[in-house]
């Protein structure tokens, strides 16, 4: 083991050491981590609470002039202009509005009635008037070209057309 060495010099100085008290410390835990956390946050700029401050007066002038500045609306009013007896006569009334009927809603679907390639408003504007029935009759396709088929389409050869000529065992 270790012998314990003493030095009549450090003596006195080892029994004043003894003699101190610490002291309290005045370290508060709570406002240290506050502190800390504080610190990694990056400082703020200026510039949001100027373009905050910057637009609430803007929207308020804006505001202001719209109170402040004369109403041009229009304002529609129905005026009743009595007539005297005499003039009564002289006033044309308008024959009441009837609905077309069915023989005249297919009349005005006839294919002379209509353009060969009507624009989209105006085929629009007819069936919101006249209804579906407004439509224009679609012509009618050539009959000496036979419709289409899958086989047409991926143009495989007439042979293949009319149906499996091979057998179940056969190899292709």
């Amino acid at each position: 083991m270790s012998e314990e060495t003493h030095h009549s010099v450090l003596t006195p100085f080892e029994q004043a050491l003894a003699a101190l008290q610490p002291l309290p410390g005045a370290l508060d835990r709570d406002r240290l981590m506050f502190e800390a956390g504080r610190s990694t946050v990056p400082r703020g700029g200026w510039m949001w609470p100027y373009a905050t401050a910057a637009l609430v007066l803007i929207c308020t002038a804006l505001g202001g002039m719209m109170l402040l500045q004369r109403s041009s609306r229009i304002v529609e009013r129905i005026v009743y202009i009595p007539l005297s007896p005499g003039e009564s006569q002289s006033v044309a009334t308008n024959p009441p509005q009837t609905v077309p009927s069915d023989e005249a809603m297919v009349a005005r679907a006839s294919q002379e009635d209509w353009p060969p390639q009507p624009g989209y408003l105006s085929v629009r504007q007819q069936v919101l008037r006249w209804g579906a029935d407004a439509l224009p009759i679609p012509p009618v396709s050539s009959a000496a070209e036979p419709p289409l088929t899958v086989e047409r389409l991926l143009g495989n050869p007439a042979s293949l057309r009319s149906g499996p000529t091979s057998k179940p065992g056969d190899r292709l």
